[in-house]
């Protein structure tokens, strides 16, 4: 009965990547950020986490969200572990979007969510400071083609421009990123950008 204290004494013994003092997202000079209803955290792209527990929270899902999951229902594939991990190192920063939870009922609440996202996405290139940009998407069921319901594999997606995958789909372990900068989730859902900055 004392092995999970003594167990997370181990764990908190690990010391995280560090994130430097002046490591903010305000030197991305960011415009317009104010009205999109997101927390931002710039981090560096050894602070996500890639690891064999990226789905450990999936047995929570059920019934029609767990249907949804592209991973279950095989709109995705899940990569291997090393593909997974030369893919997140293969970029230079990440930028950890934070929004308030929402009731997944409300169609126009996700869609807006998901709008909101990709006018971040638009507001980040015109930075001219990334040669990439990669976007994951939050942890909502993709809101662009209810009432209809979204069309399977072998078709292809109605609105590509619009679908981002999943954090899962790299084994990115996002509760285990959020441990390395000992921030707590405070009730709120994440998303990943990843960026390729562009040589100076």
């Amino acid at each position: 009965h004392e092995a999970v204290p003594v167990l997370r004494q181990a764990i908190a013994r690990v010391e995280p990547p560090r994130i430097p003092d002046d490591d903010s997202v305000s030197v991305m000079a960011i415009q317009r950020i104010d009205g999109l209803g997101f927390s931002l955290v710039e981090l560096p792209i050894d602070a996500v986490t890639v690891d064999d527990q990226a789905r450990a929270g999936c047995r929570y899902c059920s019934g029609d969200k767990n249907a949804a999951c592209p991973l279950q229902n095989g709109w995705e594939r899940q990569r291997g572990m090393t593909e997974s991990e030369e893919f997140v190192r293969s970029f230079d920063r990440a930028l950890l979007v934070a929004a308030d939870v929402i009731d997944e009922t409300d169609h126009e609440a996700v869609r807006q969510l998901w709008l909101n996202q990709f006018e971040l996405e638009r507001v980040l290139r015109q930075q001219n400071r990334f040669s990439e940009i990669w976007a994951f998407r939050f942890p909502t069921s993709c809101p662009f083609c209810d009432p209809e319901p979204c069309a399977p594999q072998p078709y292809a997606c109605r609105f590509p421009a619009y679908y981002r995958p999943v954090q899962e789909a790299f084994n990115i372990n996002m509760t285990a990123t959020l441990q390395n900068l000992r921030r707590e989730p405070d009730c709120q859902i994440y998303s990943l950008i990843l960026l390729k900055c562009l040589a100076e």
